[in-house]
Order: C-alpha cells, then sequence, then structure tokens
C-alpha cells in the first residue's frame, strides 16, 4: 500500500481540523457560549486543534496477546459505548458527553487559563485573546476553582466506571476475564493530551472434577476489579457454621458450565457478565449460606435483592457450584412456603412461567397488590421490588402471563390482603427529660382524684338504698301488731 502523498496529507489534516472546530463551535453554542466561539482568534484555533485530547489510547500489557488490529477494534466498541455518556459541568447545567469534555472542554479550558495568565504574557502573545473571553470564561476556566476541578473529578469517575463496565462485559468466566487500568494524562511527545488505557487478560482458570456421570470441567469465579486485577469468589466454612480449625480459610469457587447455563436461563434478560457479577457479589459481600442435604444454598442477590440459590458441594478443599434455583423454586425454603400457600407444584410453576425473572419485570404482574401480598407471605417479596434493577435487564423476554391469569389459576379470586399489624413500640422513659416524671406525676393524682370523687357520690346512695329497705320492712310488719 502506497504512503500518501504531501498534498493528501494536508488535506486530510485539514479536514479533520475542520471537523474538530466544527465539534467546538456545536458543543459551545449548546452551552450557551456561542458568542466566546466568535471571538477566538485563528491562532488560538488552530493551537486548540494542535492540543486537542485524545480521550482513550488503548494499550495491550505484556501478557495480553492481542494484535493491533484486535486493540483498534476494541478502542472503536468503547467508543462507541462511551459516546452518549455524560458528566455534568459544575457551574451550568449542561451534561456533556464524555468524549467531548477529554477531547475539546479539558483543552480549551486549559488553552484559555495559560493565555489569559499574565505570567504567561510572553510565551502565548500570538494566543492571547480579548478580554470579554476570558470574561466569559471566568468562572470555568481557573483550574483552582472548584467549578473545574469538580467538573474533571466527576469525568474521571465516570471514565472509571465505563472502563470497569466495559471490563466485565468482556469477560466470560469460561474463556478469558478482561480487566483494564487508567494511566495518568500524557502528552507522549507531542501536545495532545492523552488518557492510556493498559487492557490486560488473564485466562480462564479450570479444573476437572469427577461426578456422577463423570469428568466435568469446572470454572473459577471471578470478575474484574478498578485497578487491582480479577477479584476471585471465596467463601469460608465458618460462614455456615463449620468450627473446624480451619473453618475461617476462605475456599475458592467454582462453577459448572450446566449451572451457568441455568443461571442465564432463569435470571434471563441479565447478561452473562452481568450474572457473574452479581454472583461474585453475593458471595464475597456478606454471603448467606443454608445447609441442606450436604449441599450448599448460597443466597443469589441482585443489588441486595434475594432472586435465588446457588446450589454447592465441597469438591477436595473446594466449592463447586452445581446447579441454580430460582426464588421459587420447590427446592428453595421460599418455594416449599408458596407451594404449601398456593398448592402449585414444579410443573405449574414452570406453566405459569414464575419460575424466572422476567415474568415479574412486568408492570402488570410487579405492581399488582394481590399477588405481591402472597409472594411476601412466601418469602418472594423481591421479585416485585425489581424497579431498581430495570436498567440492568432486556425485557424482550417477558411472559404472556398477565396478573389475572396467574389470579384466576391460583384460585385468588376471593384472596383478602392481610392488613399489615401496627407495632406498639413502649418508648423509654428519657431520665434526661426534666418534665417527664412531673407529667406522670399529675396524670396519678388525677386519677386518684377521680376515684375519691367516685367513692364520695357513690357513699350517700348507698346510706339512700338502705334507708329505704329498712323503711319498707318496718311498714309491713306494723299491721302485724
Amino acid at each position: 500500500m502506497k504512503k500518501p502523498n504531501f498534498h493528501a496529507t494536508k488535506v486530510l489534516e485539514a479536514h479533520h481540523r475542520n471537523e474538530f472546530l466544527l465539534r467546538v463551535r456545536k458543543l459551545l453554542n449548546e452551552m450557551g457560549l456561542g458568542s466566546a466561539y466568535l471571538k477566538f482568534s485563528p491562532a488560538f484555533l488552530d493551537l486548540l486543534f494542535c492540543f486537542r485530547g485524545q480521550f482513550l489510547n488503548l494499550k495491550a500489557a505484556e501478557e495480553c496477546p492481542l494484535t493491533s488490529k484486535e486493540l483498534k477494534a476494541i478502542q472503536m466498541s468503547m467508543y462507541d459505548w462511551c459516546k452518549d455518556s455524560r458528566v455534568s459541568i459544575e457551574g451550568t447545567d449542561y451534561q456533556m458527553r464524555i468524549i467531548d469534555f477529554y477531547e475539546i472542554w479539558q483543552p480549551l479550558i486549559h488553552l484559555i487559563n495559560a493565555t489569559g495568565n499574565k505570567k504567561n504574557l510572553k510565551a502565548y502573545t500570538k494566543y492571547h485573546q480579548p478580554s470579554e473571553v476570558y470574561e466569559i470564561f471566568s468562572h470555568l476556566s481557573d483550574f483552582y476553582q472548584d467549578n473545574f476541578i469538580n467538573s474533571v473529578e466527576a469525568a474521571g469517575n465516570k471514565l472509571k466506571e465505563l472502563i470497569y463496565f466495559l471490563s466485565f462485559m468482556c469477560s466470560s468466566v469460561e474463556r478469558n476475564l478482561y480487566w483494564m487500568n487508567i494511566k495518568k494524562a500524557n502528552f507522549e511527545g507531542d501536545e495532545r493530551m492523552r488518557r492510556t488505557i493498559i487492557l490486560h487478560v488473564v485466562k480462564s482458570q479450570s479444573l476437572n472434577f469427577v461426578f456422577e456421570k463423570g469428568s466435568r470441567p469446572v470454572y473459577r469465579v471471578g470478575f474484574p476489579g478498578t485497578d487491582e486485577g480479577i477479584i476471585w469468589a471465596a467463601l469460608a466454612p465458618a460462614t455456615w457454621g463449620s468450627r473446624d480449625e480451619d473453618a475461617d480459610k476462605k475456599l475458592d469457587v467454582y462453577i459448572q458450565s450446566h449451572a451457568l447455563r441455568r443461571l442465564k436461563e432463569r435470571i434471563d434478560g441479565l447478561p452473562e457478565p452481568m450474572c457473574i457479577l452479581n454472583l461474585n457479589q453475593s458471595i464475597n459481600v456478606n454471603p448467606v449460606v443454608l445447609i441442606r442435604n450436604n449441599e450448599l444454598l448460597i443466597e443469589y442477590r441482585i443489588d441486595g435483592l434475594k432472586m435465588g440459590y446457588v446450589v454447592a458441594t465441597l469438591q477436595k478443599n473446594t466449592i463447586v457450584i452445581r446447579t441454580f434455583l430460582f426464588i421459587t423454586f420447590s427446592g428453595t425454603p421460599e418455594g416449599q412456603k408458596l407451594s404449601q400457600l398456593t398448592g402449585l407444584n414444579m410443573f405449574d410453576k414452570k406453566y405459569l412461567a414464575i419460575d424466572r425473572l422476567s415474568t415479574f419485570l412486568q408492570t402488570d404482574i410487579r405492581e399488582n397488590p394481590v399477588l405481591a401480598d402472597l409472594f411476601t407471605r412466601a418469602g418472594c417479596g423481591d421479585l416485585f421490588q425489581t424497579d431498581k434493577i430495570m436498567i440492568y435487564v432486556n425485557t424482550k423476554n417477558e411472559s404472556s402471563f398477565s396478573s389475572g391469569l396467574l389470579i384466576k389459576y391460583m384460585n385468588l379470586l376471593d384472596y383478602k390482603i392481610e392488613p399489615k399489624q401496627t407495632v406498639q413500640v413502649e418508648i423509654p422513659l428519657n431520665i434526661a427529660e426534666p418534665e417527664a416524671v412531673p407529667k406522670i406525676k399529675k396524670t396519678f393524682m388525677i386519677k386518684v382524684l377521680l376515684i375519691l370523687i367516685q367513692i364520695i357520690l357513690f357513699v350517700p346512695f348507698l346510706i339512700y338504698f338502705v334507708f329505704l329497705l329498712l323503711l319498707k320492712r318496718f311498714i309491713k310488719k306494723e299491721p302485724e301488731k
């Protein structure tokens, strides 16, 4: 392939310059700062183009066996993922695309700050702007003002979130796990500010165990951390009440392909990497483990909502996840309670599609008070609190069942919602309050006074009643004489 000649290179560079300056003008117009662009000198615009930032500069770590072509494809995908992510600009009401922040806004503010500084007057005489420009940016351009510092910090946090998200979305426990770390901004020989991102890869770790039907591979459960490599799932026997000598020693957690398939089928709508992320968090952060027939039931949660259990066994000082049970399954405590309340068996639950998450993502079912009350009584109430996870899931697989059909099938037409019992909390007397004791004394004195009044009123009536009784007896005896 022939290299482009000098003229073609200049034409291409001029094209890139025009495209970049159009982005600058559009951005400032959207922010209500369009008047500033009209006052920029051609020399300043040329300097801004040379100094423009590069949002992502992806490089492979030494252990990462990716070609430059593959890296470029990943970088373009990252651009597509990030282009719609926005960050707030302090001092304005504008939500800026993070790409524009790093490629336009940050270098622009840097140059306005540098050219307007009297200390740099000699070095930037050619690029010094009219005073109106510096007045427009006065509350945004000072590097030492909170507005700019807060904006840079917000953009940095947003970029870390995006890189972290992309890391585990590309990862698979059965293939490779990826993680990325961001180096400090650098210039690498020219005037363009870059954010270099190092891509690391960790090959999947697998073992073979002999189960009932022969030897099968299992894969170590892990997910990317932020600037710290892969975070592996681990669980200590003390979690489920073991009192062995090494009960506090954490054991590695592995998962079978069968369990992965069941997890994806029953937490449908959630991508596999997100399923694994929540599995890691369920195991590593405040795990809840039950014992059932020499098996471990480990709670599986999404953002703190209990969605079911992974069933695991101990294999040579290793925890192996064999399958996943949705919370309504009869093999779970909540599923058994649900069967007792409704009489539903395993086939009924499968027919009604209440054995998977997507059914409970429907607004018609999620907001039905009768179903919410019934499932809450069974311990499955978290299925009706899924509003907080809707942003993570794809709802195209929603069940065709409506709340009316579910209620009719389960014979709940006459179901009455149990009223919530109000718990009366006894407030202890606070001895620090000087008026608390006098109030009690006053109440007691009032009660005593009322009792005395009743006694006083009752005694005359009693005397009068006795007098009448005696008088009647005397009158009856008088004729006999």
